[in-house]
C-alpha cells in the first residue's frame, strides 16, 4: 500500500472515531486522556492516565494487555494508541517521539489544533539498516467545541 492510500485510509478512520476521541479527551480534561482506538465498529476504549497529569500519561503494561485481550476477544480490531494533549498542539513531545519509535504501529494525538496519526518510518539507505523519521500519516481539523481551549 502506498503512503496516499494509507493517508486516505488513515485518514477515514481519524474522521470515524474523531466524536469518540473528543468526548473521551473532553471527560478527562484537565489531564491527558488515553486510550485504545478500534474498529469493528469504530470507538475508542479508554485507559487510566495512571499519572493524573495534564502534560504525560502512564499507562501499566497489565492494563495495555487487558485491553488488548478485550478488544480482540469481542472482534474489534485495535488500530492505534490515541492520547491527548489538552493545552497543546497534536504534535510529538519529545516524549511521545521516543514512544513512536518503539511502537510498530500508529500513534494518534488529540491536540488543540488537530488529530493527527503519526509512525515512526524506516526507509532503506546504503547497507546501514535504513534511516528512521517520523512521519504524520494523517490529521483532521476539530470543529467547534472540539477542545477545552475553544
Amino acid at each position: 500500500m502506498s503512503d496516499p492510500e494509507l493517508g486516505g485510509l488513515v485518514t477515514e478512520f481519524l474522521l470515524d472515531v474523531r466524536p469518540h476521541i473528543v468526548d473521551h479527551s473532553l471527560r478527562t480534561y484537565p489531564q491527558e486522556a488515553v486510550g485504545v482506538l478500534y474498529d469493528n465498529p469504530v470507538g475508542v476504549y479508554p485507559l487510566i492516565n495512571q499519572k493524573r497529569s495534564a502534560t504525560e500519561f502512564w499507562v501499566s503494561k497489565v492494563l495495555v494487555e487487558d485491553a488488548l485481550t478485550y478488544l480482540t476477544s469481542t472482534e474489534r480490531i485495535p488500530v492505534a494508541f490515541y492520547h491527548s494533549h489538552p493545552t497543546k498542539t497534536a504534535d510529538p513531545s519529545p516524549t511521545d517521539l521516543e514512544l513512536i519509535k518503539t511502537m510498530s504501529g500508529l500513534s494518534v494525538i488529540h491536540g488543540v489544533d488537530r488529530i493527527a496519526a503519526w509512525m515512526w518510518s524506516i526507509e532503506p539507505s546504503n547497507g546501514d539498516g535504513g534511516v528512521g523519521r517520523l512521519v504524520e500519516v494523517a490529521s483532521v481539523p476539530l470543529k467547534p467545541l472540539e477542545t477545552p481551549n475553544v
